[in-house]
């Protein structure tokens, strides 16, 4: 079976340790004047104190996103949004995006195009970014399969590879199990 190259970000599924996961993230401020489109999945790296979607070359990065929650001033309502599209009607100071950075947390990610093999778990890949799906405001970032290498410096260890019936874990486009590696919570430098 030929898998579909059809990405949705990262997703988050278990822990590596084996404990429950609580898929508990942690809130982080969005700067209501931010028009980059931010999908559920997609990685995010702090900046000037605020989250921002992160390019291939941020390092280290701080997570994922798992949604956004701020205070609609047309609606005068709390809203809830899997992504961040940078709504006119936010309040200023209201928007608080929901970041998984648990480092022990499992995340299963389409590869950008050739296989990811099993002989290269315990390596480190970079991810491929893209703006994501405008009606769902899901993520369609995936793993880079061309960045496997043991430098620390790039954002993901390759954990494992899921196989059959989900994907052909020997072919292209396969779904893949990472963990975050080089998180800017776990950096001794403080993040600018």
């Amino acid at each position: 079976m030929a898998n579909a190259n059809a990405p949705f970000g990262f997703k988050a599924t278990r822990r590596i340790d084996g404990a429950a996961p609580n898929y508990a993230p942690d809130n982080y401020p969005i700067i209501y004047t931010n028009t980059v489109a931010i999908g559920r999945g997609d990685v995010v790296t702090l900046t000037g104190g605020y989250v921002n979607k992160a390019v291939t070359t941020d390092a280290p990065v701080l997570g994922i996103l798992d949604g956004v929650e701020y205070y609609d001033t047309a609606l005068k309502t709390k809203v809830w949004s899997p992504g961040w599209t940078a709504p006119t009607t936010a309040l200023s100071g209201s928007i608080s995006a929901k970041v998984i950075t648990d480092t022990k947390q499992v995340f299963q990610v389409q590869a950008s195009g050739a296989n990811v093999a099993f002989t290269t778990v315990g390596m480190n890949y970079n991810f491929v970014t893209g703006a994501p799906n405008s009606l769902t405001q899901i993520s369609i970032e995936s793993l880079d399969s061309t960045t496997s290498s043991t430098t620390n410096t790039l954002p993901f260890r390759l954990v494992g590879l899921i196989g059959s019936p989900i994907t052909d874990s020997t072919g292209t486009y396969n779904i893949v199990e990472v963990v975050l590696n080089d998180s800017s919570l776990n950096q001794l430098t403080g993040d600018a």
